[in-house]
């Protein structure tokens, strides 16, 4: 069985700027905001510890999700690049559960990758601060006042795990889970 790794033929492995990361969620996402850009750089720089507090509660959660989602969404791929390496990733479910991939395989990738993951306060504002002097100079379009609102609240300290935006989750029905992509391939080489 062939694993779809790659995101529209850009190679997982090349380095990225943060204007092709964003030009490219901009291109193959709806209504991408500020708020979406600041959600993708928040797991890129902290992963997903936030989400495994209880490991009961992450399995039974990711089997209702996997069972219940919307699987009229066409044209994702299984691997969803959040960050300029490539090694953070998102796990889309869809295609997760076309392939059929096993869940529980999901849920210890999950806990290594938060295991591995070290979080990175500094490169969190680097790469909002990147983005918004992106925008400043109209290399990226978003709304200015979408961006100045996030950014007040970055500049305060105040940095935390927020849902999409609501224009967001309503055009892409996010369905996906955060990991290390070499962890991910890892479980799935050994599951093949």
């Amino acid at each position: 069985m062939s694993i779809p790794f790659s995101l529209s033929g850009q190679d997982m492995f090349d380095r990225w700027s943060m204007i092709t990361l964003v030009k490219h969620h901009h291109e193959t996402k709806k209504n991408l905001h500020a708020q979406d850009v600041y959600k993708l750089l928040y797991q890129n720089s902290f992963g997903n510890e936030h989400f495994l507090a209880d490991t009961a509660m992450v399995r039974k959660y990711l089997q209702e999700e996997l069972f219940s989602m919307d699987t009229t969404v066409r044209g994702e791929s299984l691997l969803e690049r959040i960050s300029l390496d490539g090694e953070m990733v998102r796990v889309n479910l869809r295609p997760f559960r076309a392939l059929n991939l096993d869940p529980e395989s999901l849920v210890q990738v999950m806990f290594r990758s938060a295991r591995e993951t070290m979080p990175d306060t500094l490169m969190f504002y680097r790469q909002w601060n990147e983005f918004v002097a992106l925008v400043e100079f109209d290399l990226v379009d978003f709304p200015p006042a979408d961006v100045t609102r996030w950014n007040e609240q970055v500049a305060a300290g105040n940095i935390m795990p927020v849902r999409h935006s609501e224009r967001y989750t309503a055009g892409n029905r996010p369905a996906y889970r955060v990991a290390h992509r070499s962890v991910f391939e890892a479980m799935v080489q050994m599951t093949k």
